[in-house]
């Protein structure tokens, strides 16, 4: 039976549907959005077909000879879901929608060519565009490059102003000021996401508290309207100002707010208990649209929640859309589904898909390898190093004597994933932490020389930590994955609570700067070398900072040897870091001097603080030295090489530690790929691993540290001279070589002939035995068409079909 809420919530959500219905046949075939026919005087023509009430609207001519096909067709699309028709405009009360084009297809482009189209042929006034804050000097860089105030020739081009609200608007005063400024001139305001919640949490009511600010008297006076001096009346014109504020950016932000409202990297808006989500949920505007190049990050509710955001109760309440669609998609997803349980998935895609076709346009890289060179993405599983082997599993043995003694600190798996980090990626980085730890019992035992830590064995099952009451404290506050996960600090400091004991005895003699130690850093300090021989420029990405700063005194030791010299590396100089410690004024003119400067080699990048917003086309092969929990910032990471403007061959080498949390990490982000793309992008691919390995983080097999097959790298053809020439020799130190995405120009490089094969003998016969084929592994090329199967000695198969 239902409740009255619950048939309140279905009449709103049938309303919903029946509107967008309506909307749908008055609109466009959405096959017409992307053809470019100039008219007769030369322009991009915006509203194809419109009714006889509505003239013409062009693209500016500045940007008609800009736009690819699928920008256009953004464009289009924008315009037929916050515009509709410039004789309904100011009617409606507006919709939402998501462009959801992958990274690099020019999202922005298109909102800026879209934003001039608006604020040019209707009578809306002022947008805003919230924007993570390392990207809002790009957003501003754009607009001027696209649509410039002037032109050279002092031509005016563009009739609006666009205003900044970053980091050099230090004040309070100031910042209001500036939202006063737009709100009367109208125009783009461009805000980060933190800034603009905390100038919405500015005006909701605090509590009720003393009066400060102005005396006694002055404040009587005011109440009776009687300032006595020249100071007090002063005082009183900027109390009232100050007291005006949370009015000026209510008005100006929330009720009535802008007449649009853009929201970039959108997947931000992933949670609808979070004060972001909060803030923005309570803005009045109903037009909005939101930017995301990776709409379904983790799970299906966040997918949600951006739909809610563009559609209120289009999609019903959050527990309406998990029993109807969240539970049975998420229990047909991994291969040990039932079939009945898949089937049911499928339908329930298939619904969602026709349910929100209609304001939400997915374009992918597909339509990249039209036009930009080759890209090719390899996965080396790299073998841990004897140091290595004996830590890794010290760790294993103490993390499970931990879990089964209820410590929840080891339980975590953000906490065993900052410990095994240091694993991993290098034992300096270990080395330095259990140096740390030393010196603050030294300091605990200085202050109280009874106060010490008796080191225990890496295998006894030890008692979970008390409080203070003496009772067993087995719920100790950590952050979820998902929030840690978006802030930008050293992963590897989230360790609080661990015992590093297992550390101590393996690493009683060691001494730091043996680089022989970590195979990860190895492999990448030879790539570089290698690339720098060719004369082509390498980014490195990582989340862990300790990392780069490993990588910066590694570099501080090596020589910088090109095709015709041989220097140093130098910082600022041939080699140049970003991270979230990086001004965002800096950031530009280190994005800039990088792609500009011949002489500039490698750029260090952390992973979430330069994933967003930044153009890196002058690099042609990129590093992702550790795997993040979030697939979306490694994909991210890629897409500051392989995107617009892009004029080499582009490679991709993902450094993965074998048998160890790091590859379970892997694997979760293969099952999280496969979900949006079937449904995101409405296609069926195969599930890579089991509901087992998603939930299970630490199994080990040590027998796979042990037994190391011999290599016979004689016949190993990559179709990439520089991965190559490193590999083969250091073949000893990788697991396997995987081939993670190509495109699909790769078809012809294949060292074997390809055995071409029917797609439902693919699906019937081949499919059902891969999980039975190890060591080998499967994956899907970017056209669909083609699966690839590397096997252990480096031999590639194409087992494929052509459509």
């Amino acid at each position: 039976l239902y409740s009255d809420k619950d048939r309140r919530e279905q009449e709103k959500m049938e309303k919903q549907h029946k509107m967008e219905k309506e909307r749908m046949r008055k609109r466009r075939n959405s096959h017409d959005l992307e053809k470019i026919e100039l008219t007769q005087t030369g322009r991009l023509l915006v509203n194809a077909g419109h009714s006889p009430d509505d003239p013409d609207v062009h693209v500016s001519p500045y940007l008609t000879h800009i736009l690819q096909p699928h920008q256009l067709g953004g464009v289009r699309f924008l315009y037929d879901n916050i515009i509709e028709s410039l004789s309904e405009f100011n009617t409606s009360p507006g919709f939402g929608c998501i462009l959801a084009h992958s990274m690099g297809l020019g999202k922005t482009v298109q909102v800026i060519t879209f934003v001039e189209v608006l604020l040019r042929v209707t009578s809306a006034k002022k947008v805003v565009v919230i924007v993570p804050v390392n990207t809002i000097q790009n957003w501003f860089n754009e607009f001027e490059k696209w649509i410039p105030k002037y032109l050279e020739t002092g031509e005016s081009c563009r009739k609006f102003e666009v205003f900044l609200l970053g980091d050099a608007v230090k004040t309070f005063d100031h910042r209001v000021n500036l939202i006063e400024e737009w709100t009367r001139r109208g125009g783009v305001l461009l805000i980060g996401y933190e800034m603009f919640r905390l100038l919405i949490r500015s005006t909701q009511p605090k509590k009720p508290g003393k009066s400060k600010g102005l005396p006694l008297n002055v404040r009587e006076n005011c109440c009776f309207g009687k300032p006595t001096t020249v100071s007090e009346l002063l005082l009183l014109l900027m109390a009232a100002g100050r007291y005006a504020h949370p009015l000026v950016i209510r008005s100006a932000l929330i009720d009535p707010g802008p007449d649009l409202v853009v929201c970039d990297e959108g997947h931000k808006i992933k949670n609808l208990n979070t004060d972001i989500a909060a803030a923005l949920g309570a803005i009045k505007t109903r037009r909005r649209i939101v930017l995301t190049g990776y709409p379904l990050q983790n799970n299906l509710m966040e997918y949600y929640c951006m739909v809610d955001f563009v559609r209120p109760d289009f999609l019903g309440s959050r527990k309406t859309f998990s029993i109807q669609f969240e539970k049975p998609i998420k229990n047909g997803q991994c291969i040990d589904s039932t079939a009945k349980d898949v089937k049911i998935a499928r339908q329930r895609i298939h619904v969602l898909n026709n349910m929100l076709k209609g304001f939400i346009q997915r374009r992918t890289h597909h339509l990249l390898k039209a036009i930009l060179p080759e890209s090719k993405e390899f996965v080396l599983l790299l073998r841990k190093s004897p140091l290595q082997h004996a830590l890794y599993r010290n760790f294993v043995m103490y993390a499970k004597n931990e879990i089964s003694s209820g410590n929840s600190a080891v339980f975590n798996p953000l906490k065993a994933f900052a410990a095994c980090s240091k694993i991993w990626n290098h034992p300096d980085i270990l080395a330095k932490t259990l140096e740390r730890k030393r010196e603050e019992r030294r300091k605990a035992q200085q202050k109280d020389p009874f106060n010490f830590v008796i080191l225990r064995q890496p295998n006894r099952v030890e008692d979970s930590p008390r409080s203070s009451k003496g009772k067993r404290n087995t719920r100790i506050k950590a952050k979820t994955i998902q929030g840690v996960m978006e802030e930008e600090f050293d992963i590897t400091e989230n360790d609080q609570g661990l015992q590093y004991d297992w550390a101590e005895i393996a690493m009683a003699s060691y001494k730091v700067g043996h680089i022989e130690h970590g195979y990860k850093i190895v492999l990448a300090m030879e790539l570089l070398d290698a690339c720098v021989r060719i004369e082509e420029k390498m980014l490195i990405f990582s989340q862990n900072l300790t990392a780069l700063d490993l990588i910066e005194n590694y570099l501080s030791r090596r020589p910088l040897r090109t095709s015709t010299e041989t220097t140093s590396w130098m910082k600022n100089i041939n080699y140049f870091r970003l991270d979230g410690s990086t001004p965002g004024s800096e950031r530009e003119k280190l994005i800039n001097r990088f792609n500009s400067d011949p002489t500039a080699r490698l750029f260090l990048i952390s992973t979430r603080a330069g994933s967003l917003g930044i153009n890196l086309v002058s690099a042609s092969r990129c590093i992702i030295l550790d795997a993040c929990w979030n697939p979306c910032h490694d994909a991210q990471a890629v897409c500051r090489v392989y995107r617009y403007g892009q004029q080499r061959r582009t490679y991709i080498y993902r450094l993965i530690l074998n048998n160890c949390m790091e590859k379970a990490i892997f694997n979760r982000q293969i099952s999280k790929q496969g979900l949006q793309q079937r449904v995101v992008d409405d296609a069926q691919v195969d599930a890579n691993i089991t509901q087992k390995e998603l939930e299970t983080l630490l199994m080990y097999d040590e027998s796979l540290d042990v037994v190391h097959d011999k290599w016979d790298t004689s016949h190993w053809n990559f179709g990439d001279e520089v991965l190559e020439s490193v590999v083969k020799c250091r073949s000893e130190m990788l697991a396997e070589v995987l081939l993670f995405s190509v495109t699909a120009s790769v078809t012809s490089t294949s060292p074997r002939p390809g055995c071409q094969l029917p797609p439902a003998v693919w699906k019937g016969l081949v499919c059902p035995l891969i999980p039975f084929l190890s060591p080998i592994y499967c994956t899907l090329s970017y056209n669909k068409d083609t699966y690839w199967i590397y096997t252990r000695h480096g031999n590639r198969y194409s087992l494929g079909f052509t459509r």
